[in-house]
Formats: C-alpha cells, structure tokens, sequence
C-alpha cells in the first residue's frame, strides 16, 4: 500500500473513531440494563441533569471517587452510564476494544450484588474473597449503585472499604449512587470514602422532581 492509501486510511480511522468507540461502549457496559444502554429518555431534556453530566465528565479519568445522590427517578444510573461511557470514549486505539472485552468485566453492579459474590466464596474452594474484591479493583471504572441497600454491618463496611481503598490507591475511577440525603450518606458510607469523595470527585446532588412522574 502507498504513503496516499495508508494516509487516507490513517484518516478514514480517525474519523470512524468516534463510532467505533461507541459501539464499544455498547458491548462493553455489563451490568447496565438495556433501558439505560439505549437513550437518554427524559434525562437529556433537563437543564440540571445535563449540567450534571457536565460536572461529572470533567472528574471522569481522574481516578475520582464520586456519588450521585437524590430520590428515584432523577437520572443517576442513566448519568452514571454516560459517565462510563464517557470513559471508554475518551480511550485511545486499541485500549479502548482490550479493556472490557472480556465478558466478566462489569462496569456496574449493585451494593447487594457486590456482597453477595463476596459470601457466595465462603466455602468455595475454586474462588476466594480476595479474587473477586481484585476482580472489581481492576474493572477500570465501576458503578456501584442502590449503595444504601446494605446491612451496614462491621463485615459489609470492612469489605466496601477494603475495595474501595484499593481502587482509589490505583487511581480508578468509582461512581456510587444513593437515594439518601447528603448527611445521611455521609454518615452511613464511613469516613474513609467519605474523605476519598471529598478529595476527587465531590457529590453530584440530584434534587430535582423524579422525571418518572411527568
């Protein structure tokens, strides 16, 4: 091929970049429903919810941790994937397609769900605590959402803090979501991500009527 060809090619790739990129996204954000995979629904219509999004892709890349409060039906998961996706937009050939090719490479899961894959190794011998909590600190960006529907137990806060720890030391980036009001998720999240908030991403408070009931 000629220095012309490749050259065209050179920029044929460049400017399909941004549709590779999004197909990648696509295939890549497990763990997010098809409804928030698909469109923006009401969300894009709002003012304050894509102020949001503005705010939160300026800490996405960062390893910030961040969380997005406020009632249900408000946006957050939505502006969470956006967040994720975002991320993977911004990648450079060919990290983009190698980080989350892998299938068990989740960008969101729950408060619950992450627990649970934890307990389900006790007596396990084929995995371990330790194997799944690594399996979410190397997940490039996560989202962990419903973060209040928890016990709030010794073991719970030991093992989200753990993680949660470990991913900020590596410079992940880390988006909790919560119905809760300020106060109450900052106390009940504990001191140690509370602080690793305050320091890289901030809270993003979603205050506006759920956008289910118009």
């Amino acid at each position: 091929m000629n220095t012309t060809n490749q050259t065209q090619e050179s920029e044929i790739s460049d400017e399909q970049y941004e549709k590779q990129a999004t197909l990648s996204v696509w295939r890549s954000c497990h763990g997010f429903s098809e409804r928030h995979k698909k469109n923006f629904g009401e969300c894009s219509k709002h003012p304050q919810w894509l102020a949001a999004a503005e705010r939160l892709k300026r800490v996405i890349g960062t390893g910030a941790v961040v969380c997005l409060l406020g009632r249900r039906g408000t946006g957050k998961t939505q502006l969470a994937y956006h967040g994720v996706a975002h991320y993977i937009v911004g990648l450079k050939r060919p990290w983009m397609d190698k980080i989350y090719s892998r299938p068990y490479q989740k960008a969101y899961v729950t408060a619950m769900q992450f627990f649970m894959k934890i307990k389900a190794t006790y007596g396990n011998s084929k995995d371990s605590a330790e194997a799944v909590i690594t399996e979410f600190v190397n997940c490039p960006i996560l989202v962990i959402d419903e973060i209040q529907v928890r016990g709030e137990t010794d073991w719970e806060n030991q093992m989200l803090t753990y993680m949660m720890d470990r991913r900020y030391s590596s410079k992940k980036d880390t988006i909790l979501i919560s119905n809760q009001k300020r106060d109450a998720f900052i106390e009940s999240i504990g001191p140690s991500i509370a602080d690793r908030i305050r320091e890289t991403g901030g809270i993003i408070e979603m205050d506006w009527d759920s956008f289910r009931a118009e």
